[in-house]
């Protein structure tokens, strides 16, 4: 059974947010939103509807992440988190809104369906996803990533920046 985003594009959520484009990963919903009172681009990040059965640990997990994510403050190589809401009795995160490049689509795994990249932007890409991680780990002694994957490296500015995505929080033991 393949998941429906539960808001479309040109629907509003919270009243506020436009919904431009709406995005489904593994557990997450991301909607691509303007900001009507604010004329600002945001991506709203939720957990999906079929995970509401234990929302309970979900909405905890949902908030550490979160808080995590915004410590993390201001970094060109990693996705700003804002804030939290809720919403129709449902958590969103606020993002910084990452525009991908036309043809390519926002995240590494888009830029490498067109095939292998040439050496310089691959060492750019790396030096950018170590200088994003070695941020996090000042900021937040013993984080890990714990989903580091292409689907997760965002490719800014037209290629311009790679930054990190999905900052779930694990420690060292």
């Amino acid at each position: 059974m393949t998941s429906q985003p539960r808001y479309k594009p040109g629907d509003r959520i919270g009243g506020r947010y436009q919904v431009h484009k709406a995005l489904m990963g593994g557990m997450g919903e991301v909607y691509l939103c303007m900001d009507l009172k604010e004329m600002q681009p945001y991506a709203l990040k939720t957990f999906q509807q079929r995970y509401l059965t234990d929302s309970q640990r979900l909405r905890h997990a949902f908030e550490q992440e979160v808080a995590t994510w915004v410590a993390l403050e201001k970094h060109p190589n990693i996705v700003r988190c804002f804030w939290m809401q809720t919403f129709d009795n449902q958590p969103f995160m606020a993002l910084e809104w990452v525009a991908g490049e036309e043809g390519r689509g926002t995240d590494l795994r888009g830029w490498l369906r067109h095939g292998s990249l040439e050496l310089k932007p691959a060492l750019e890409i790396t030096l950018d996803i170590c200088n994003g991680l070695r941020h996090a780990q000042a900021k937040r002694p013993g984080l890990v990533h714990r989903d580091l994957k292409p689907e997760n490296i965002l490719m800014a500015q037209g290629g311009l920046y790679a930054k990190l995505f999905e900052m779930q929080a694990g420690r060292y033991a």
